[in-house]
Parts: structure tokens; C-alpha cells; sequence
């Protein structure tokens, strides 16, 4: 049994090569809600290096935490007074850990995730199966540039380095300025709060002309790839996007952490 203690007071966790428990939890930030206890035993971790390099990146080094932000009680207390839900959208959700790690935060909050690769998905349905399924989307499509089919290009990749290739037949690609308005005309009573992207390097062109439905969302956590794929220049639109509107931008861990200036709802974000 490998044992691996956070070094935070209020998550503690026990991960073995079984499994792993996630005990004595309460919510990271100041918020207090009863829907923020953690379901105290989660499926097990697939005996995998990538699956545990994820675990460790979300759940130890909580590359996507919040608390520790200038503007966090601002976002936190915008999150408590607003009368919808935040909607969560997990592009890349691989076993779903990120999505987990904001349900716990934000229990209240609506998951959109899109996952192409069936296994993965499967996870991610078993990881987030003890909470209320009608607020979850699970969603097997590649994010694309373009409308079209896609198949697993290197089927011996690591489970968190798949990466696609255009076919006849396959997985159906969703443009991303789509993919947010069908996540949020399926959750009508939320608001775009988070959008994550780590979609190895298919981020190739998603951005363009999608400035507009980015900028709905409060926190944008983008991962680029250019360091795998030199000369590709897979983070330009992403970056070009990102510079031509009212943001505030960080680097949290790989991602790329971008602020909207305003946090309020506009009234097109619902």
C-alpha cells in the first residue's frame, strides 16, 4: 500500500494501489455548504502512471485551485449571491479528476464533459457517480477547428496523451463555440463560470472566432502544447484570442489562467 498525505489540513487522502479515499473533507474555500462533503470512497485509479501524474496534478499540486487568487473572495462571493448555477465545462476531462476537484468546490455547479476516448469516458461516468447525475453531461466528441469524424491516432499513447486524426468514420468533432451553446441550452438555469481546455495539441485553431463565447466565462484554464509539437504552433489562436479581450492572464501550473476583467454575468451569458 503506497500512502500519500496532502499537505493541506482539510483534504486528507490515502491512495493505494487499490484505490483511493478521500477522508475528513470540507470545502477549500470559506464557502459552507452540506453538499460539499465528499462521498468518502471513489472508484479506483486505474494502475497507470498517467492516471496517477493526473491525480497528483489536480488533487496534490491543485493546479486549478482558486483560494489562493488576489480576486478569490470577489469570485467566491459572486459564486454565493448569483441566483443560477455555475456551469463547468471540462474539454479534455481524460478520468475526470478536474471535474471532480470543482464539484467538491463548487457542489452547486453544472459539468459539461467531453472526452473522445470511450475508456477514459467510462471513468469519468464511475468517478462522478455518486452525485446527482442530472447535473452532469458526458459528452464523446474531439474538439475541433472543423466539423468532421476523428479516430485515435497512436492507440499504445498513455490514457492522458491521445490524440486524434481526421477520418471517414469515427468520433464526431464539435466546433468548441458549439459545444458552449449546447452546454448551456442544455443546463438553461446555469452561467458560464469555468471553461477548462487540455486537449493535447488539437487546440490547434479551435480559438478562432471564438473569442466571443470564451469571454462568456468568468475563468478560462487553457493548457497549450506547443512544447510537445514544435513549429506547430498549436497555441497561436489561443493566444491571439486570449490578448484581444478584457482579461487578466496567469500561469497556474501547465495552464494558462485567464481572468475576465468584469465579474459579472452579462446578460447574453445565460
Amino acid at each position: 500500500m503506497i500512502r500519500l498525505g496532502l499537505i493541506r489540513s482539510d483534504v486528507r487522502v490515502s491512495l493505494g494501489l487499490s484505490g483511493w479515499v478521500i477522508s475528513g473533507y470540507r470545502a477549500v474555500s470559506r464557502r459552507e455548504s452540506p453538499a460539499s462533503q465528499a462521498p468518502k470512497i471513489f472508484p479506483n485509479i486505474r494502475k497507470n502512471a498517467s492516471d496517477f501524474a493526473t491525480f497528483y496534478s489536480v488533487f496534490v499540486k491543485e493546479e486549478y485551485r482558486l483560494w489562493n487568487l488576489k480576486r478569490f473572495a470577489e469570485i467566491e462571493a459572486f459564486v454565493n449571491n448569483s441566483p443560477k448555477c455555475p456551469l463547468i465545462i471540462d474539454c479534455g476531462a481524460n478520468v475526470g479528476y478536474t471535474s471532480l476537484y470543482f464539484k467538491l468546490l463548487f457542489p452547486e455547479a453544472k459539468l459539461v464533459l467531453i472526452e473522445p476516448e470511450f475508456e477514459n469516458l467510462q471513468s469519468c461516468k464511475k468517478l462522478l457517480s455518486e452525485f446527482d447525475q442530472s447535473d452532469i453531461l458526458f459528452l464523446q466528441n474531439v474538439i475541433s477547428a472543423s466539423e468532421g469524424k476523428f479516430v485515435l491516432k497512436d492507440e499504445q499513447a498513455r490514457p492522458d496523451g491521445f490524440t486524434f486524426k481526421q477520418a471517414n468514420s469515427g468520433i464526431e468533432a464539435i466546433m468548441l463555440p458549439d459545444l458552449i451553446d449546447k452546454s448551456t441550452a442544455y443546463f438553461e438555469d446555469s452561467y458560464p463560470f469555468v471553461l477548462k481546455v487540455d486537449i493535447e495539441g488539437h487546440e490547434a485553431g479551435i480559438f478562432e472566432n471564438a473569442g466571443e463565447h470564451v469571454d462568456k466565462f468568468l475563468l478560462a484554464f487553457i493548457e497549450f502544447h506547443d512544447w510537445i509539437y514544435p513549429e506547430k504552433r498549436t497555441a497561436a489562436s489561443g493566444l491571439k484570442m486570449l490578448g484581444e479581450l478584457e482579461r487578466n492572464f496567469l500561469i497556474s501550473g501547465e495552464n494558462v489562467l485567464s481572468i475576465r476583467d468584469k465579474i459579472t454575468v452579462n446578460k447574453t451569458d445565460c
